[in-house]
């Protein structure tokens, strides 16, 4: 997801109703959490190793501050705004 990381997080970031961004880095060798903690508002959460989707999934929910969360992968092509 490095290459994609920092197009997604900004077009999240245009999306007002989002009123916080976490990003879960499973234990990646990439500088994927680096380029999302660089962008202000963006909160990393780092699993040491990884863990797989599910528990990352889950990591990210319990520290969500928000009752309604939407989910979205970082190697989405094409993602608009209005999506």
């Amino acid at each position: 997801e490095e290459k994609n990381i920092v197009y997604i997080l900004r077009i999240l970031k245009t999306i007002s109703e989002l009123t916080e961004i976490i990003v879960v880095d499973d234990g990646s060798s990439d500088r994927t959490a680096i380029l999302a903690s660089n962008l202000p508002g963006v909160r990393v959460i780092t699993n040491t190793k990884n863990m797989g989707k599910t528990r990352s999934v889950i990591a990210g929910i319990k520290v969500a501050k928000n009752d309604a969360i939407l989910m979205v992968d970082a190697d989405l092509v094409g993602l608009e705004s209005g999506h």
